[in-house]
């Protein structure tokens, strides 16, 4: 509003200067040469204009708006292609998840993860062992039948340990009279 007063001003100005002009060069009579500022090519209306440089300021506001608008939309674009490429779930690369700094020890301090890695590669060892051996003993269902009977005969209560010690006592009682406890 301030910028179209402001022009206002001028241009009833510089309107005035004209018509002061015209009207001393009206009582001098004198014929002013063209080319210079006096000349009446200087002071013709163009486009409505009615003062030097009128147009040219015009064209000069015209093509900065259109370039403010212009920012405004690619910036407007630019904030909208964001907020479309904005998922919220960042990428983070495995190499990056960890802090730079911290020592394994003080990530697990109890060191959790390595006692796993060794025991993981204590049966990747055992495995790898046993791959050449062929033999793989099996029970048969007669064997297993006995060891049925016999652990149902010993009456054992508690402690599994305890029970098998009791039964090697007796077995060596019969066998060799008793000769000395285990």
């Amino acid at each position: 509003h301030d910028a179209a007063q402001r022009k206002c001003r001028l241009q009833r100005l510089r309107q005035e200067v004209e018509r002061e002009q015209e009207e001393q060069h009206l009582r001098a009579g004198a014929q002013t040469p063209p080319g210079t500022l006096r000349s009446h090519a200087w002071h013709r209306d163009i486009d409505g204009g009615s003062v030097l440089g009128d147009r040219l300021y015009r064209d000069a506001e015209e093509r900065r708006i259109r370039l403010e608008r212009m920012q405004g939309q690619r910036e407007l674009q630019q904030r909208f292609q964001e907020m479309e490429d904005a998922t919220f779930r960042p990428t983070i690369a495995s190499s990056q998840r960890t802090c730079r700094g911290i020592g394994r020890a003080m990530r697990d301090p109890e060191g959790l993860s390595t006692r796993s890695k060794i025991a993981r590669l204590r049966e990747l060892r055992q495995e790898e062992e046993l791959d050449g051996c062929t033999f793989q003993p099996q029970i048969d269902h007669r064997s297993e039948e006995l060891m049925q009977e016999r652990l149902g005969r010993i009456n054992w209560s508690g402690n599994l340990h305890d029970a098998l010690y009791e039964d090697a006592l007796r077995r060596r009682e019969r066998q060799g009279g008793g000769q000395r406890p285990l």
